[in-house]
């Protein structure tokens, strides 16, 4: 059988360099990648939020280079096999180097939603592989998803033979951090295509790193030393993806196919764990004939910023037993120590005492730091001001106002005050800085007052000491301002008529709606719900939020939310500007509308993806017209609920069918519905078949549910009977 060829990924990477996962050195062999790896979407590459040490991208395509023993100039059969999950509904396909020239497509794999692994292969009889396409590939995994939900890749094998036999399957390890001076041991599997175990090596291992065990049950072998620790930061450098400080290669070889595979098992040698402090000596201070405790937080760290404290020890010492102190469970290596000091029975004067934390195995196994209590004859509470009075316009703050505190107590007293703000209305309002303090000082209140409605709310600044608190009453009045948001218009975002449903796209027109333009993006959902604002831009129809796709000064594209009252309902937009004017549209059970190409053309594709319209109508998009009988793919928005529901405001997972009929003409002549659905939020998707006996040329295309109709004007191009020379509509 003949070897395959080995592949380069280039372009937009998921986690390409990051991880080459290829056999370093040795016979060529395909890609091994590891599962779950490489996500396809249809925006342009964007990094999700992730570890800054394990970066990803994700993109529309894959590029892939072959060897030199694969290049032709003249058209050769090859096979490429990919490994994919088969999760979602888009189908994907691959675009080659063909007799045709680039971005030959082949068929489609159509996925079913069978949540597991499969391969696919596809013969290519014509590849003429010469790196024409983009970034230097041959051929290019091409994702046809619409709503940025992409699919993921495994492995990849290409072969100038029908494939016989596959690579190893390897057990894959997750991403792994070790510690100097500490020994792990982690299993390793691999299987060949008899299923037996197939014999482990490794490549570009550090010496710490070595194969203990058996062929049947091999290990991994980590013993680093203090001289082996490195962070991200030592391996990478200006332009280059961030890596793991080591990726050490397991290979081994198919005794059937005598293919080889390969995995990489990322390891980061921490550095030495050390024990740090937020502060190197604590000060406490309380009044005599009190016996209120006082206390603070000191902050227990491991300096290598891993969990390590689970052997800290921590004791305090104190004459007279007046310190105490509460430790919460270690957590990401931090643990939070509460310290109290207990003034009753304490006569004026200084107390000593400590804490100490000890760690055993850190390179500074004990810390101790020292506490101070002092107790002191109490002040009495004096402040400048008796009332404070804030005025602020409707979405903006009032200036800060200082309250001065003094010490009114005899001669010789020491005044510990805290401060502490409330409110009776409006919620948390109001906010008094710093909290507390010794002797005479100024504070400074504050009113958050810029999302509040026009009118007066209530609040007070409180002064406690060890004395009677001092209460010192605040009252805000907001006054309303003209907003500067204004809606102008609101229509369905496929027709661009006045009238709305629920889960359908709408725009809506006016001005200053948002001081940013931007769609969303990957870090604006929570999890699988959608975006109910974007930057400081928000929407409610009916009183509902809405879900925000596109932000603009003069226009906002959102998703209706889910709500089935009918008939004038109230949209409103907000945003750091203020609010808007309530703008009445119609809202209906359904407002079919179809997408639009053009002004003239729907939003149509045939099968393969190209767009049902007269060849090279609209510059650098593939499009034919529709043949008779063919079934094409017409989207839309608006048209109505779905059995099962389909939530409008949660990535749609699959298909949902429309609960109501819909019955769709394309020249006046009836065409059948094969399928009508939801395939992705608020998008609705119908395949319809052609009538035969439609003649070339533009046909109205209308499409009804519920007696409610798409917009008119709109046609599908029909192509003549093939042989038939007939010059396309335009």
């Amino acid at each position: 059988m003949e070897s395959h060829s080995p592949v380069r990924v280039n372009g937009c990477l998921a986690l390409g360099q990051s991880r080459p996962e290829y056999v370093p050195g040795g016979t060529p062999a395909g890609v091994r990648l590891r599962k779950v790896r490489w996500r396809l979407a249809d925006n342009a590459c964007r990094r999700p939020r992730r570890d800054v040490c394990r970066p990803q991208r994700e993109c529309a395509y894959i590029y892939f280079a072959t060897d030199e023993g694969f290049l032709s100039s003249t058209p050769s059969p090859v096979w490429v096999t990919v490994e994919y999950l088969d999760s979602g509904k888009a189908p994907w396909g691959i675009d080659y180097d063909g007799g045709s020239g680039p971005f030959t497509a082949t068929s489609r794999v159509l996925i079913q939603n069978t949540n597991l692994w499969k391969r696919q292969t596809f013969f290519i009889p014509d590849a003429v592989f010469q790196k024409h396409e983009q970034t230097f590939g041959d051929f290019r995994i091409n994702d046809y998803n619409t709503l940025g939900i992409g699919h993921y890749f495994g492995r990849v094998w290409v072969s100038k033979t029908a494939p016989t036999g596959q690579p190893p399957e390897i057990g894959l390890l997750p991403d792994f951090t070790v510690v100097p001076g500490s020994v792990v041991d982690l299993p390793l599997t691999a299987t060949d295509g008899s299923g037996k175990p197939a014999p482990l090596s490794l490549v570009n291992a550090p010496g710490f790193a070595s194969l203990r065990g058996t062929t049947a049950a091999p290990l991994l072998h980590l013993a680093p030393t203090a001289g082996d620790a490195r962070s991200c930061a030592d391996v990478t450098g200006p332009g280059v993806l961030s890596t793991p400080a080591y990726l050490i290669g397991a290979t081994a070889v198919d005794s059937v196919s005598h293919l080889p595979g390969a995995i990489t098992v990322p390891v980061t040698v921490s550095a030495a764990p050390a024990l740090n402090l937020s502060t190197a000596a604590v000060t406490l201070a309380a009044s005599s004939g009190v016996t209120t405790p006082v206390s603070t937080t000191l902050t227990v760290s491991n300096t290598a910023g891993s969990a390590f404290l689970a052997n800290v020890a921590i004791t305090a010492q104190a004459n007279g037993g007046w310190l105490q102190f509460a430790a919460t469970t270690p957590t990401a290596g931090v643990v939070q120590l509460q310290l109290t000091a207990n003034p009753t029975g304490l006569a004026v004067g200084a107390y000593l005492g400590a804490v100490t934390i000890s760690a055993p195995g850190f390179l500074q196994p004990s810390l101790t730091v020292p506490v101070t209590l002092t107790v002191t004859v109490p002040g009495t509470v004096a402040v400048s001001a008796q009332t404070l009075n804030f005025n602020a316009p409707i979405g903006q703050d009032p200036a800060p106002q200082t309250l001065s505190i003094g010490n009114n107590g005899p001669a010789g007293s020491v005044l510990n005050w805290s401060a502490a703000a409330a409110t009776t209305s409006g919620g948390p309002w109001l906010t008094v800085a710093p909290s507390a303090g010794t002797g005479a000082a100024d504070v400074q209140v504050v009113v958050h007052s810029a999302s509040l409605a026009a009118g007066s709310y209530n609040g007070s600044v409180t002064i406690a000491s060890s004395g009677v608190p001092v209460s010192i009453p605040v009252i805000l009045n907001v006054t309303a301002a003209a907003s500067p948001v204004k809606i102008t218009g609101v229509v369905n975002g496929g027709s661009f008529l006045p009238t709305i449903a629920a889960s359908t796209w709408i725009t809506i027109q006016g001005s200053q709606l948002a001081s940013t333009n931007r769609t969303w993006t990957g870090a604006d959902f929570t999890g699988n719900n959608l975006p109910t604002k974007l930057d400081d831009v928000s929407v409610t129809v009916n009183g509902i939020p809405a879900y925000i796709y596109f932000i603009s000064a003069g226009q906002l594209n959102v998703l209706a939310p889910d709500d089935s009252t009918v008939g004038a309902v109230q949209v409103v937009a907000r945003n750091s500007l203020g609010t808007s004017n309530t703008f009445s549209v119609t809202k209906n059970a359904a407002s079919p509308a179809f997408f639009t190409l053009t002004a003239t053309y729907p939003a149509a594709i045939h099968l393969n993806g190209v767009a049902v319209l007269s060849s090279g109508l609209i510059p650098g998009l593939p499009s034919t017209p529709a043949l008779p009988g063919e079934i094409i793919e017409i989207y839309g928005t608006g048209f109505g609920p779905t059995t099962p529901a389909a939530p409008a405001g949660v990535i749609l997972s699959g298909a949902a069918s429309l609960s109501n009929t819909v019955l769709v003409t394309i020249g006046g002549l009836r065409a059948t519905v094969s399928f009508a659905g939801l395939t992705g939020n608020g998008l609705d998707q119908l395949n319809v078949i052609v009538p035969a006996g439609l003649a070339a040329g533009n046909h109205a295309v209308l499409a009804t549910v519920n007696g409610v109709s798409t917009q008119t004007g709109l046609v599908i191009t029909v192509a003549p009977p093939p042989g038939t020379a007939v010059q396309e509509p335009r």
